[in-house]
């Protein structure tokens, strides 16, 4: 065998290229661990002080008045002040000092930082409520270990965390009428005005997620906004002088799942009530009623009476025209059936929600404070209530597959609104005149209580 003696030793030049590579191998496996866990670490340390600040802010602003906005205002500065401390208590429990966790004015700062947290008060879409989001930043600049081999620069990782925080609001944002549907077209979605109808809404506004229709008729707002979705028709909207204020475009939509439905128990013979075709008259109690809830139309004279507390209905409810009806303190959960009340003068009828618990007893039949009606999501059930300035209704209605058809004459001849009633449903129809009023401090509709939410 012959051999090039100038081959000789290639092999030892082979072999430490190749430690070189598997050192470099080694140490980013090694280093890139090392990393890793660091990272993670941080991103604990991040949410954990995100979620502390926003935690304050959510604990303190359930003593504020609903609909009270805070950006600039006394009750944010307090919730940025508890926010702060809790954000640094938080950090410190990780070894991280106040100094080394400076809060800093916005996140423009904070991004040319290498850690610090920011707390900011913004204004959500178009909706009229105001959010503060808690910005943590958290750094780590670490030696490598075998990786200095090939490269001796130090390592560094950098992870955010924001919590938002939404203080107290009205449902639906403080919202008199508000349809959900995407869809625009007849009991399909959007809200429409029509014939001559008068409508007023105070300290409200009108929201749908689709399209507005507005005929000849009169739609004032007073203390909040009409506003229907950018890519959707506004018709009629602009050249009718009796709309006030000018319609806006909506860029945030309101989702459908706003409120959870009353919690129904199971049923038994002791709360299950079925007279034949649900006719009842007298006085009746909080329980299931599977024939529906409706009163005798061939005696003008009865009354109905309903004691506070959650009614679970299966069918619906109807009433005589000449008849009384009242319900005070009461949640009505529609799991199917249509409603129809039908009154006119020489009849009455009093709904009225829960305003402060209890309302009903035992507490598994309790009223949600607010709400007056609830529909189910399995059905898409058809409302009618035709107004007279006998008639009282108060609380939110709401029906996310819901249609309102809203009739009749409702206007009053004293500063009090007979129909002060939040409407949130699939779609929406005012016809004759409904005086509808929107109370911005909640005492009569349901309240969406702070939350708060990780959101990066």
């Amino acid at each position: 065998m012959i051999s090039n003696k100038h081959e000789r030793g290639q092999i030892i030049v082979i072999l430490a290229l190749s430690m070189v590579a598997i050192i470099g191998f080694a140490a980013l496996a090694l280093d890139g661990s090392l990393i890793y866990n660091a990272r993670r670490q941080d991103q604990n340390t991040a949410d954990s002080a995100a979620l502390a600040g926003a935690g304050a802010i959510a604990n303190y602003l359930k003593a504020v008045e609903s609909g009270v906005l805070i950006c600039g205002k006394p009750e944010g500065t307090q919730a940025t002040i508890l926010a702060v401390n809790a954000v640094r208590a938080s950090v410190a429990a990780d070894g991280i000092s106040a100094a080394e966790m400076p809060k800093l004015a916005n996140d423009t700062e904070l991004a040319a930082a290498d850690q610090g947290f920011t707390i900011t008060c913004n204004w959500y879409g178009g909706l009229g409520t105001q959010y503060l989001d808690v910005h943590v930043k958290v750094s780590t600049e670490m030696e490598t270990n075998l990786a200095q081999i090939v490269n001796t620069n130090t390592l560094k990782t950098s992870v955010e965390s924001t919590a938002r925080v939404y203080p107290t609001q009205p449902f639906a944002y403080g919202n008199g009428l508000v349809s959900l549907s995407d869809q625009c077209s007849t009991k399909q979605g959007g809200i429409e005005f029509l014939g001559s109808s008068t409508t007023k809404i105070n300290a409200g506004g009108v929201f749908s997620n689709s399209c507005l229709k507005i005929n000849t008729g009169e739609v004032t707002v007073t203390g909040g906004e009409i506003q229907y979705w950018h890519e959707a028709e506004c018709k009629d909207c602009f050249s009718n002088p009796l709309v006030s204020p000018v319609p806006i475009p909506a860029y945030t939509k309101l989702p459908k799942d706003l409120i959870s439905p009353p919690n129904c128990p199971v049923k038994t013979v002791s709360n299950t009530n079925s007279a034949k075709n649900g006719v009842y008259s007298g006085t009746i109690s909080p329980g299931w009623y599977t024939t529906g809830i409706n009163m005798d139309n061939n005696d003008e004279t009865k009354t109905l009476t309903l004691n506070p507390g959650l009614y679970c209905i299966e069918g619906g409810i109807t009433n005589n025209a000449k008849s009384k009806l009242t319900a005070k303190g009461v949640t009505l959960y529609f799991l199917s059936g249509d409603v129809a009340i039908n009154q006119n003068e020489k009849g009455a009828v009093e709904l009225t929600s829960c305003t402060a618990s209890p309302c009903g007893y035992p507490p598994e039949w309790e009223a949600t404070e607010g709400l007056l009606m609830y529909f189910d999501t399995s059905y898409k059930a058809d409302i009618t209530l035709n107004g007279g300035s006998t008639n009282i209704f108060k609380g939110t209605l709401f029906g996310s597959e819901a249609n309102f058809h809203l009739n009749g004459n409702t206007t009053t001849t004293s500063e009090s609104f007979d129909f002060s009633t939040q409407i949130v449903g699939n779609w929406i129809e005012v016809n004759g005149k409904a005086d509808l009023t929107m109370n911005l401090k909640g005492e009569d509709f349901v309240q969406m209580p702070p939350s708060l939410s990780l959101v990066k």
